[in-house]
C-alpha cells in the first residue's frame, strides 16, 4: 500500500508538471512609478524567465512534446500581413515585450513543481507545516464510493460566486439521479457567515417544498464547503481563511458544521449534517463514483485547488486517529494549494499587474497561486494588461489621450469592466472578422476598434486565458 500511495503522490506532481508544461511563464519587470505607462524599458533585458519577445514569442525545448507550435504568433504574424488595419511593427515588438512574461519555459514549469512538492511534504510534517503555504489538511475521508449506496440525500454545495441545492437519489440497481438547483448569493463578498447560512437554509427549505420532500421526515445532509476548514472529524471542520474574495471574518475559527446545523435546528428542519467536505475532495469522490481508479480531485473555476490519497502513515497531523476505522490505509489530503506562494517562493513568477490585482484584492498577500491563474481574477488581469497596450499607443489608438491618467480615461473605465465570461466569448472567435470580440467590446462601449486592434485584444485575451484553460484540460 506504501508504495501505491507514493505513486498517487508522485502522480499528482507528474500531472502538474503536465499541465504546467503548457501553462504559463510569468517574471519580474522593473517598472517605475506607473506601472502602465513605464512598463517597458526598451534597453532592459528580460529575466531568465523571459523569452526575448522582440526577436521571437518564446524559447521551448524540443524535449517538450506540443511546446515548438504556437498558434497564437501564427495569428498575429499573419494579421501583420493583410492589407488593411495592420500592425505597425514596432506596435508588435511593444506587444510582444509587454505580453512577455505570460509565455513558458521550462525553468518557469521546474521551479513551480519543485515549490509545490516542497511545501506539501513540509505541510504534512508537524514539525515543518509552519513554513508550508500549504496547509494539507486531513479530511477524514478514507474510501471510495462502492455504488452499493442507496437513499435520498440532500447537499449543500457552497463557495463560488453561486451555491447550489442538491437532491441525490442513489440505488445500487439503477442510475442515480441528482436534482440540483444553482442559487446567487446576495453580496457574496461582503456577507458574513451568519447572515450566510440563514440564507442558505431559508433556501434549502424553500427547495425541499419544492421537490415535494416531507418536512416532517429526517434527512441527511452533505455540506460542500468550498474554504479550507481543519476538520477533527469527518462531520466536524474550524474554518480557517477564506478566499475567492469572500470575507466571511465572523466564522474564522468557527466550527462551520455546528454553526448551520444550529440555524437547521432554529429553522425546524429535521436535518442532520453528516460529512463536511471540501469542493475538491467532492470532485474526486464524484468521479470515482463511475471511475474508482481515481484518485487525485482538482478544481479551477473561481479558485483553484486539489486533493489527493495520501498513505496515511506518512500523515502526521491527524489530531485524532481514534474516529478512524482499523481498516483505513489512506486518507483524502486537501492540499489548498491555491496559498502556494504567500511566503515568496513564487515572487520570481509575478509580475507587476499580478502585484496590481493583489493590491486591489479583498485579501492582499494570500492566495497568490489563485491570483496566477483562477477565473476570478482573469478578467482583471486582462484589463491590466490591456490598460498598458494602452498607455503604450498599441491600441485604441483614436482614444488615447496624453493629457489624462489611465485610470480615469474613457477606454481604461470601460476595460477594467472586463469580465472572465467576456474572454470566454472572444476566444470563440475562427476568423479574421473577430465578430465575437467586436460584440464584446461594443458591450463595453468600445466600439470603434480597428482589425489590428481585435487582433490585439483577442491575441492578449487567449494568451492570459491559456493560463486556466490547459491546467484545467
Amino acid at each position: 500500500m506504501s508504495k501505491e500511495t507514493d505513486d498517487n503522490h508522485s502522480q499528482l506532481f507528474y500531472w502538474f508538471g503536465n499541465c504546467w508544461d503548457n501553462l504559463f511563464q510569468r517574471s519580474k519587470t522593473s517598472p517605475s512609478e506607473n506601472i502602465h505607462s513605464n512598463l517597458i524599458d526598451k534597453n532592459q533585458k528580460n529575466s531568465r524567465f523571459v523569452s526575448q519577445a522582440g526577436k521571437q514569442i518564446v524559447t521551448r525545448d524540443s524535449n517538450f512534446d506540443g511546446l515548438l507550435h504556437d498558434p497564437l504568433e501564427e495569428n498575429i504574424t499573419s494579421i501583420l500581413h493583410t492589407n488593411e488595419n495592420t500592425i505597425p511593427w514596432e506596435d508588435y515588438k511593444e506587444l510582444m515585450r509587454i505580453t512577455s512574461p505570460f509565455h513558458i519555459t521550462v525553468e518557469a514549469l521546474t521551479h513551480v513543481m519543485a515549490a509545490m512538492e516542497k511545501h506539501c511534504q513540509m505541510g504534512l510534517d508537524p514539525s515543518t507545516k509552519t513554513d508550508s503555504d500549504l496547509k494539507m489538511l486531513p479530511t477524514y475521508v478514507t474510501n471510495l464510493p462502492t455504488k452499493n449506496e442507496y437513499g435520498e440525500i440532500l447537499a449543500l454545495d457552497i463557495g463560488g460566486t453561486n451555491f447550489r441545492t442538491l437532491l441525490v437519489k442513489l440505488n445500487p440497481n439503477t442510475e442515480s439521479e441528482v436534482i440540483s438547483e444553482a442559487h446567487i448569493v446576495p453580496d457574496s463578498k461582503k456577507i458574513l457567515g451568519n447572515d450566510l447560512f440563514e440564507f442558505i437554509v431559508d433556501v434549502l427549505k424553500q427547495f425541499m417544498i419544492r421537490n415535494k420532500l416531507d418536512l416532517n421526515q429526517e434527512y441527511v445532509l452533505g455540506f460542500t464547503f468550498s474554504f479550507a476548514c481543519e476538520q477533527i472529524a469527518l462531520n466536524k471542520g474550524k474554518f480557517l481563511t477564506p478566499s475567492k474574495g469572500w470575507i466571511l471574518s465572523d466564522l474564522i475559527g468557527q466550527d462551520v458544521v455546528e454553526k448551520l446545523q444550529t440555524v437547521i435546528y432554529q429553522k425546524q428542519l429535521k436535518i442532520k449534517i453528516t460529512a463536511l467536505i471540501n469542493d475538491t475532495v467532492g470532485t474526486l469522490m464524484a468521479c470515482a463514483y463511475h471511475e474508482p481508479t481515481c484518485r487525485i480531485g482538482v478544481i479551477l473555476g473561481t479558485g483553484t485547488n486539489a486533493c489527493y490519497f495520501e498513505d496515511i502513515n506518512k500523515i502526521h497531523t491527524i489530531n485524532d486517529r481514534s474516529v478512524l476505522s482499523p481498516e483505513a490505509t489512506e486518507m483524502i489530503i486537501n492540499t489548498e494549494w491555491g496559498a502556494l506562494g504567500e511566503k515568496g517562493c513564487l515572487d520570481m513568477l509575478i509580475t507587476d499587474f499580478d502585484r496590481e490585482i493583489d493590491k486591489m484584492s479583498n485579501n492582499p498577500g494570500v492566495h497568490i497561486f489563485e491570483k496566477l491563474i483562477s477565473g476570478m481574477y482573469m478578467g482583471r488581469l486582462a484589463a491590466e494588461v490591456l490598460a498598458a497596450l494602452i498607455n503604450q499607443g498599441i491600441i485604441l489608438k483614436i482614444q488615447r489621450d496624453h493629457k489624462q491618467s489611465y485610470r480615469y480615461y474613457a477606454p481604461f473605465h470601460a476595460l477594467y469592466m472586463l469580465q472572465t465570461s467576456h474572454i470566454s466569448e472572444i476566444e470563440l472567435d475562427t476568423g479574421r472578422t473577430f465578430a465575437n470580440t467586436r460584440n464584446v467590446l461594443k458591450k463595453l462601449g468600445l466600439d470603434y476598434a480597428t482589425n489590428a486592434d481585435c487582433a490585439i485584444i483577442s491575441y492578449t485575451c487567449r494568451l492570459i486565458s491559456r493560463l486556466e484553460i490547459t491546467i484545467n484540460s
